[in-house]
């Protein structure tokens, strides 16, 4: 928290005149990495402010009185990279029936509890340089299932899914959409270095990940993401 103090008072506009707030004595910081401890906290009055309030204690924490839950935008997207090197990514019609498969909007609805948003890109849409022209995939199964079929992929061939143990419920989800649209898939969790190594040796067609951007700088997520 960053307040702009001058005695006693913060912030001020002719709109929204300083607020007063009382004077703290005490500041203390701590690092609860479990998120449910985090949560009992708070309910216990063990804590006043936890962050990363986890998805699921939301609804409940919001019932308590005495606490307020505060959202903002997120800076980070979440997505799945496909292996281009190796057969069936290497073929464009692949990637895009991929994207075709994904009901993305449910998994936005029963994943993150409807706070999040579909994106046409990796870029949030706070983004310095988002073009707000560009339009997510549709969901759209029955294209997914007619580009794939084009592909004459091999009835026996296995999508292999990687990710960290983070993304597992992500990645399940991507296999169960995969499924609808007759792909088969596997699902193998690691450490984040094997996961890669996994994708960069040709042994993994998809590694589910996350790139956070706080600066909302392209240059934050294009570089790192993109480049190759």
């Amino acid at each position: 928290l960053i307040l702009e103090r001058f005695e006693g008072y913060y912030g001020g506009s002719p709109e929204n005149p300083p607020v007063q707030i009382a004077q703290l004595k005490h500041l203390a910081f701590r690092t609860v990495t479990d998120p449910a401890f985090r949560t009992a906290m708070l309910k216990k009055g063990q804590a006043d402010i936890i962050t990363n309030v986890p998805l699921e204690a939301i609804p409940l924490l919001d019932m308590l009185p005495g606490i307020k839950i505060m959202g903002q935008p997120a800076t980070r997207s979440y997505f799945a990279d496909l292996n281009c090197k190796k057969p069936p990514f290497n073929d464009p019609r692949a990637r895009v029936a991929a994207n075709y498969a994904m009901d993305l909007r449910m998994i936005v609805r029963t994943m993150f509890q409807g706070k999040g948003q579909v994106l046409p890109t990796i870029l949030l849409r706070q983004a310095f340089g988002f073009n707000d022209r560009l339009m997510a995939y549709p969901y759209d199964p029955e294209s997914a299932k007619e580009m794939f079929r084009q592909l004459n992929i091999p009835g026996e061939y296995t999508v292999k899914i990687v990710c960290i143990e983070k993304y597992s419920k992500f990645a399940n989800a991507i296999s169960i959409f995969l499924s609808k649209v007759g792909i088969k898939s596997t699902i193998t969790t690691g450490e984040k270095t094997a996961v890669r190594a996994a994708m960069k040796n040709l042994e993994a067609d998809i590694l589910v990940t996350s790139w956070g951007n706080t600066t909302l700088d392209p240059v934050g997520i294009l570089l790192p993401k993109l480049k190759s």
